[in-house]
């Protein structure tokens, strides 16, 4: 009786250590990408700017388009882009226009990978492949482009990955600039993103 208590012991002691050391390594080990990918076919966009005339124009007049997206399948809005653009000054010649197109989250724990300029906070553009970066200016509002003649305020962006994160999660959305047609554009071209759901887990830009 006294053997088979000291063997009962015995095995309860190492199912322990087995327990510990399977927890010890799931700390160790890494956790598997989950990959969730969203391509928009085709491609959509948010522009202001439908036509301009000759005499500079534009139509409509002071206007504003924005596209809201739900970046991690929760059924709640994550991101807005907004492409606006207002009369800057009129002369006799000519009207000067405001234009600016910009990002805002719409979710408390959604920040963009940013960085600060003389001009504000403007995203940090990616090439392909590149890992978004953990230690990045996260901000909740971020400059694309803006034109404003009255300021002598000008700069614009062009196709990249910009990178962002939902709490510990991080992902990446593919834009481009929208050129338009008929004269119109001041916008921006929404073409895929992705986010990585496995928490803490890094993801490149592109990947899939």
């Amino acid at each position: 009786m006294k053997q088979i208590k000291i063997t009962s012991i015995f095995i309860l002691l190492l199912f322990l250590i087995a327990c510990r050391k399977e927890k010890s390594l799931d700390n160790i080990l890494p956790k598997p990408d989950k990959i969730k990918y969203f391509d928009f076919v085709p491609d959509t966009n948010v522009h202001s700017v439908r036509t301009s005339s000759p005499l500079s124009y534009v139509i409509p007049g002071d206007s504003s388009a924005s596209m809201k997206i739900d970046l991690n399948g929760d059924s709640k809005t994550d991101i807005e882009f907004v492409a606006t653009h207002s009369t800057d000054y009129i002369n006799p010649h000519y009207t000067a226009y405001y234009f600016g197109v910009w990002i805002n989250s719409n979710n408390d724990s959604l920040l963009i990978s940013s960085k600060n300029t003389k001009y504000g906070d403007r995203p940090v553009f990616y090439d392909s492949l590149i890992t978004v970066q953990k230690d990045s200016l996260w901000k909740t509002h971020v400059l694309l482009s803006i034109s404003s003649p009255s300021a002598g305020v000008y700069f614009e962006f062009k196709a990249s990955f910009i990178g962002y994160k939902i709490g510990n999660k991080y992902g990446w959305i593919k834009i481009s600039p929208y050129t338009g047609t008929s004269g119109g554009a001041n916008g921006v071209v929404i073409e895929n993103f992705a986010i990585n759901l496995t928490e803490n887990n890094v993801i490149k830009t592109g990947q899939q």
